[in-house]
């Protein structure tokens, strides 16, 4: 499944001008049906104004190093180790009232790809610097799955996963512009009510249709993703050094100042070294006449703060 969303607008005076707009997000519209929501996130408190942010996405409270508040646990470097917070992440859910909706954001397996000195040499290190750190990260997550059913809500609980972008990979394709935006992002249901894989363009916006789907939601809310259950047009858009991406489910299309500027068969040429711009003219087009609304609609969107169904 791919591909993550950075911000079309991928620029900091364009982001500082629209940061306070309203924004629809899982807790801004699940607190409204009395779920209690708390974003997880082990990191220094304001890393990345993580802190602010949940409070503008309608987070009822933020847990970050700063609430963890034990300094035993602390990487010094990002913030806590994902083992104990996430396990402190289940313990803090027990407390929580439910229904409720919670977002955690992990670190471990990020560079500097340290590990705990109590795990040295328990995972293998293999040929690429991230390997123990990943195997770590894993093992602290399967403690989570451990730990989270012995609760009684687990069952009851729908779980999606997902990363931010990939990792360093032994695969030149993952360092190039699609593959380091493919990601997994996974839906699991305790119950096995969910089953399957999907190869087809979806990207993180997809992700609040989708669980709001699978929740039963049938209220009218603002999304520019569709749900994995009723996708129509597979597709995905992204922003990055100056071009606009357009992502369906074999073909990349970057569009720079309102032209197609290049267009690959990822599917087909991983290392995106033959340019198909220009190639198949009429595909092009129909590839830009798809594109162009999509980004003229989330442009109105920032200016107008229109972000919210009202």
């Amino acid at each position: 499944i791919l591909c993550s969303l950075p911000s079309l607008m991928d620029n900091p005076f364009i982001n500082s001008i629209y940061a306070n707009n309203e924004q629809t997000s899982l807790a801004s519209i699940l607190r409204k049906e009395g779920y209690e929501t708390a974003f997880f996130h082990g990191g220094i408190n304001g890393t990345m104004n993580f802190d602010s942010w949940a409070a503008s996405a309608g987070y009822n409270k933020y847990v970050g190093k700063n609430e963890y508040n034990n300094d035993a646990d602390f990487d010094n470097f990002w913030g806590i180790w994902d083992e104990p917070f996430l396990k402190y992440s289940v313990k803090k859910m027990e407390e929580m009232k439910e229904p409720f909706h919670t977002a955690i954001f992990t670190l471990s397996s990020h560079h500097p790809y340290f590990v705990p000195a109590l795990y040295k040499n328990k995972f293998p290190k293999g040929q690429l610097e991230n390997t123990e750190s990943i195997e770590y990260a894993d093992y602290a997550l399967k403690q989570f799955f451990a730990s989270a059913k012995k609760t009684k809500w687990y069952n009851n609980t729908i779980f999606v996963l997902t990363a931010d972008h990939a990792s360093i990979s032994e695969h030149p394709f993952f360092s190039n512009v699609v593959g380091n935006l493919t990601i997994p992002i996974l839906f699991f249901d305790p119950k096995n009510a969910l089953s399957g894989h999907s190869s087809k363009a979806f990207s993180q916006m997809d992700i609040l249709p989708s669980t709001l789907e699978l929740l039963g939601y049938n209220k009218p809310f603002f999304s520019f993703g569709q749900s994995y259950l009723s996708q129509k047009n597979a597709a995905a858009y992204y922003y990055s050094g100056g071009g606009y991406y357009f992502y369906n489910d074999s073909m990349m299309y970057c569009i720079i100042n309102n032209k197609v500027h290049s267009a690959f068969n990822y599917k087909n040429d991983s290392s995106l070294t033959t340019n198909l711009v220009n190639q198949n003219l009429k595909t092009d087009s129909l590839m830009f006449s798809q594109f162009k609304p999509f980004i003229q609609s989330y442009n109105r969107t920032l200016i107008n703060n229109s972000g919210v169904f009202k």
